[in-house]
């Protein structure tokens, strides 16, 4: 029980941090990623559709798509970051082992790779 309320509010503060970074930044990644959550049937010129109409501006298929994968590795890095801020003494084996005992090491495991770990 204490695992899936943890993964909860870990997921919601990324959720957040992505929505702060999308007002921040002016790059859809929030929306991009609860409409995908939403909708997983669109197909990317769909997905460039429905956010060119809720954000009022242009897009193209490429650039959902390409929008949509930076929004999931932004949405990633936040989970880390996340993870890595509960922890005391956050080295990579103890994020790796959280991640995994709270099932989101496979979606985080790019990001990850990419870090870079105090001894």
């Amino acid at each position: 029980q204490f695992r899936l309320s943890w993964r909860q509010d870990l997921m919601e503060r990324a959720w957040s941090a992505l929505h702060d970074h999308e007002t921040r930044t002016g790059r859809p990644y929030w929306h991009i990623l609860r409409l995908r959550m939403a909708r997983p049937e669109l197909r990317s010129p769909e997905l460039a559709e429905e956010i060119a109409r809720k954000l009022n501006r242009p897009m193209s298929a490429g650039n959902a798509r390409q929008t949509l994968h930076r929004a999931r590795d932004k949405f990633a890095e936040f989970l880390v970051d996340e993870v890595r801020v509960s922890l005391k003494h956050p080295n990579r084996d103890e994020v790796e082992e959280e991640l995994a005992d709270l099932k989101l090491l496979e979606f985080c495991k790019p990001v990850l790779d990419r870090l870079k770990f105090d001894s």
